[in-house]
């Protein structure tokens, strides 16, 4: 009965397992990011990742997707195998989603699964949503979703010509060192 879809109501989920939301690099970002704006930093993040999954289920989000995280503290729990930051707790959103889907970074590994904590037959589909119910959520836009890609886009071609450059280091001095032993040795 719940698909992915957008809603006229806010409605709340549970995150039965940790939410693997930073990463390495996310994590930095987040380090770096002031106290008083990390609630608002996780809150675009857990936007992006409802971005991300509802391009993947062909569903188009013009108007954005609004996020409000619950969550005891700010403080991320580690995990040892990928260095992954995770929290426990709870989101509110404008999004209908399955149950026990993934969100996050390991959701192949069981993190970030959630469940919706509400009755699917009080929610509206077809009105706008209340000011007053959005006022202190984040607001994610498609656009937050295409200039993350980019920059990622960008690192990897730099990633890919610095790999070059050593590689052409390494075949010069190669050859240097093969043409210097074969004329020691003649």
């Amino acid at each position: 009965k719940q698909q992915f879809a957008l809603s006229g109501t806010v409605v709340k989920y549970s995150f039965l397992t940790s939410w693997a939301a930073l990463n390495y690099v996310t994590g930095k970002k987040y380090r770096l990011t002031s106290y008083k704006k990390k609630n608002s930093y996780l809150n675009k993040l857990l936007g992006i990742n409802l971005m991300f999954l509802a391009k993947e289920m062909g569903v188009s989000i013009d108007k954005g997707i609004y996020t409000k995280l619950e969550i005891p503290n700010l403080h991320p729990k580690s995990i040892e195998d990928n260095k992954w930051k995770t929290f426990k707790g709870d989101f509110k959103t404008n999004i209908i989603l399955p149950n026990y889907i993934g969100l996050g970074n390991g959701i192949t590994r069981g993190y970030g699964t959630i469940s919706g904590l509400f009755d699917i037959n009080t929610v509206v589909f077809d009105k706008e949503l209340d000011k007053e119910e959005t006022k202190d959520m984040d607001l994610v836009l498609p656009d937050d979703l295409i200039k993350q890609k980019k920059k990622r886009k960008d690192k990897k071609f730099k990633k890919e010509k610095s790999f070059k450059s050593v590689k052409k280091q390494r075949n010069k001095h190669s050859q240097g060192t093969s043409k210097k032993y074969y004329k020691k040795n003649k």
